[in-house]
């Protein structure tokens, strides 16, 4: 294995003089520069600013509509083998011996000595080489307990109807003191509306908390920012107003 490196002698600086064409040239050519570079700067300028500006409008809420996830997760020991620097969190028992994990380069020299011409100079040019070195490190065994998902259960609606939970055949009850210290169930809720633009053809979607989603109604008309990247947000204030239609 080998890289390049270069050993070449400094040579004494000279000074150019320039004609008055010459300068001419190099300072057009420095204007004309900053002049693309500025016209540059402001046409991507203008597009951030016209991606992330917030265009205000007025939607109403054609639907909505809610999932309601349960998960059963079981506490389960497993048993596994790996290096020691990636074992996993909350590993136990472990017992390792070292073994071959591969190779490395060490002990960098020069080697292969040869000239290099450039513009009229010679240069002497090595080459850098590495030695190959075994890696030796710790392959352990070990065991690890990991939550395991036994039972997944889904509920959905549209509308009014109001949200539930699905029922798990594993574990009916709910409550912490029936599951155990090695059950556990992890809920994943969701709410959307979905709106449409009063004056215009946009559609779009946002998730809110239950609160906020019953107060949505079918037909409502709210206040919204949208941006181009795709952005969208319904006013907060619509949240702390009990009026059904937004001026």
């Amino acid at each position: 294995m080998h890289d390049h490196h270069y050993r070449s002698p400094t040579g004494a600086g000279r000074e150019t003089i320039l004609s008055p064409a010459q300068w001419r040239r190099r300072i057009y050519r420095g204007f004309a520069i900053g002049v693309g570079l500025t016209a540059l700067f402001a046409s991507v300028g203008y597009g951030l600013y016209w991606l992330v500006e917030g265009r205000h409008t007025r939607v109403a809420v054609e639907r909505r509509g809610w999932t309601r996830a349960l998960h059963l997760e079981e506490l389960t020991e497993h048993a596994g083998e790996g290096w020691h620097n990636r074992l996993p969190d909350g590993a136990y028992d472990t017992h390792c011996d070292r073994r071959h994990r591969g190779s490395e380069r060490c002990h960098p020299h020069d080697c292969h000595p040869h000239t290099k011409v450039s513009r009229g100079r010679r240069s002497a040019v090595y080459d850098t080489c590495y030695d190959s070195c075994e890696v030796r490190d710790d392959w352990c065994s070990y065991h690890v307990k990991t939550w395991d998902e036994r039972e997944a259960v889904l509920a959905c609606g549209s509308g009014d109807r109001t949200p539930v939970d699905p029922v798990l055949a594993l574990a009916p009850s709910l409550d912490p003191a029936d599951l155990g210290p090695t059950r556990r169930v992890i809920r994943v809720e969701r709410y959307t509306a979905f709106f449409r633009e009063v004056r215009g053809t946009h559609h779009w979607q946002q998730d809110f908390d239950l609160r906020r989603y019953r107060l949505l109604t079918e037909g409502r008309i709210v206040r919204a920012v949208w941006r181009e990247y795709g952005a969208f947000e319904v006013d907060p204030a619509t949240f702390n107003s009990r009026r059904a239609v937004a001026p």
